[in-house]
């Protein structure tokens, strides 16, 4: 697992445009009038210093027989999938097929947010042959500074159809200044 992340003033121009223009729209939209603590944290985001936040999940198989990682095929909410480009965050086709790695972020200081909203439809597993390796990145909008640490966890198998699974998960330490 690795990270890595953009700061810069058109970085900031860009996050702040599309959360003012996109996210606090759709969430106030989506939640009921008593319900809008979502919306509230986005709108606090726009008094911050953003930065645009990687992290790259890679499952590597370093055995000697082929292991079969579980995925979502997902399709992008119509939402999220038209204005995420406003980010210049790359975009998937209107399925997409990716390791179903469960990311989950303990801040020490700051917060970050994902911009992504999925649906995801269907369990399926991926053969991975030995030697060979899959990536996936995940974006978020992150507080600057930021420090926390990052856990993604995901599940690979011995054989498709989830036999002999494991849950395999990785740690990782991230501080942007």
């Amino acid at each position: 697992m690795s990270y890595s992340y953009e700061f810069s003033p058109e970085i900031q121009r860009s996050i702040k445009a599309f959360l003012e223009k996109f996210m606090i729209p759709a969430v106030t939209e989506i939640l009921s009038k008593s319900s809008r603590a979502l919306a509230d944290c986005i709108a606090k985001l726009l008094r911050e210093k953003l930065a645009l936040l990687r992290i790259v999940v890679t499952i590597r198989n370093r055995g000697s027989e082929a292991v079969y990682y579980v995925t979502d095929a997902c399709l992008e909410a119509p939402a999220s999938a038209a204005r995420i480009e406003k980010l210049g965050l790359p975009r998937g086709l209107a399925v997409v097929s990716y390791p179903d790695a469960s990311i989950s972020i303990s801040p020490e200081l700051g917060y970050a947010v994902s911009p992504y909203w999925t649906t995801c439809l269907v369990l399926a597993y991926v053969r991975v042959d030995p030697g060979k390796s899959v990536s996936t990145t995940f974006y978020y909008i992150a507080t600057v500074p930021f420090a926390g640490k990052v856990k993604a966890t995901t599940q690979v198998c011995v054989e498709a159809l989830g036999h002999g699974c494991r849950v395999v998960s990785a740690e990782l330490y991230v501080r942007i200044p």
